[in-house]
């Protein structure tokens, strides 16, 4: 596994990390905020799935933010998800496909060799 490789996986799992301790933090707020307001998120571990189900654009509609605040949270994390969703995507993705790539590089290196030494040969 090259530099590039390594840095990749560390950023990707260091942006997870963060996307979701971000987002757990935020459910944490949104359960202050809306623990009073009659919404039905009345808990910490309410406010965390309703967040997974918001994240997941999955949405139930059980429990709502219904103060501002509570909205304009929702709003960020919603985009937050959506960045957090895409990260695994990508990471799955590059999973799948860099073995490809790395296969055809080494293909391409060797008819690149290959050329070279025709070019040398008919300048010779």
């Amino acid at each position: 596994m090259n530099n590039r490789t390594k840095a990749y996986h560390l950023l990707s799992l260091n942006s997870l990390l963060f996307g979701y301790g971000f987002l757990l933090f935020l459910a944490w707020i949104i359960s202050m905020v809306e623990s009073n307001a009659g919404g039905g998120i009345d808990s910490f571990w309410v406010a965390v799935w309703w967040a997974v189900g918001t994240i997941t654009t999955v949405g139930y509609g059980d429990v709502t933010p219904v103060t501002t605040s509570g909205r304009v949270l929702a709003s960020v994390m919603m985009l937050l998800g959506i960045g957090v969703s895409f990260i695994v995507l990508v990471k799955i993705s590059l999973w799948y496909f860099q073995p490809l790539a790395s296969d055809t590089d080494q293909k391409l290196d060797k008819i690149y060799d290959e050329l070279r030494g025709l070019r040398e040969h008919l300048e010779g």
